[in-house]
């Protein structure tokens, strides 16, 4: 029936604030363009509710970074996410290579949506750190956040795939020493076996370039 003409298939994702704005749209698009009778419906969660969303078979797909818990779940590598802080042109902290996140917190930044997990987590980061976030706005993702440093708004943590995209950016951006500013991001599934055909496909797809599975968890 799955190959019946006209039949379509709806596929849930759900991902991090990384993969769903870094990572996924460009790969989904080519995705879709492969397979014209399948659709996609993507959400942004943070990782811990994405698992559990996997898990209670809220949805087919997750993506998550390595502070989930994955038990139950089959996992698969998907991309390393590093943040890095984007700054304007002259700025204080500019020439040095890398920074902590306490360090930069006596700054005024630029921030996504007040409901993005990414941005949850690092308000979380911050306190913990001596905060909070000094945020002079908020943008509706990393592409507007990049141009808005640029402009001289303030910083920002960005995922490093996302600073590449602006070379008046990238050469400029800092490091973050913190651990938690590298992350691996995983593909999660309840069981492989049960997955539609559509979604078994859109895994393997989604996995080009990775070696090696990870295995139950």
């Amino acid at each position: 029936a799955e190959f019946a003409p006209g039949q379509r298939s709806q596929l849930r994702i759900v991902a991090n604030t990384v993969a769903a704005d870094a990572f996924l749209p460009e790969l989904l698009a080519d995705f879709l363009v492969l397979h014209p009778h399948t659709d996609i419906a993507l959400e942004e969660l943070p990782s811990p509710v994405i698992a559990q969303a996997i898990a209670e078979q809220a949805a087919d797909i997750g993506i998550v970074a390595d502070h989930a818990d994955l038990r139950g779940l089959a996992s698969y590598p998907f991309r390393q996410d590093r943040l890095v802080l984007a700054l304007p042109p002259e700025h204080a902290l500019s020439g040095r290579r890398t920074v902590s996140f306490a360090d930069t917190l006596s700054f005024e930044f630029i921030g996504l949506p007040e409901e993005s997990a990414l941005q949850q987590h690092l308000e979380r980061l911050a306190i913990r750190s001596g905060g909070p976030m000094r945020l002079r706005a908020r943008a509706a993702n990393f592409d507007a956040i990049c141009r808005m440093v640029w402009r001289g708004a303030g910083l920002a943590v960005v995922p490093e795939e996302s600073a590449q995209r602006h070379p008046q950016i990238r050469h400029g951006a800092l490091s973050l020493t913190d651990d938690w500013a590298t992350r691996h991001l995983s593909l999660v599934v309840r069981e492989w076996a049960l997955l539609p055909l559509p979604a078994q496909r859109l895994v393997a797809f989604l996995r080009q370039g990775e070696d090696g599975i990870t295995g139950d968890r």
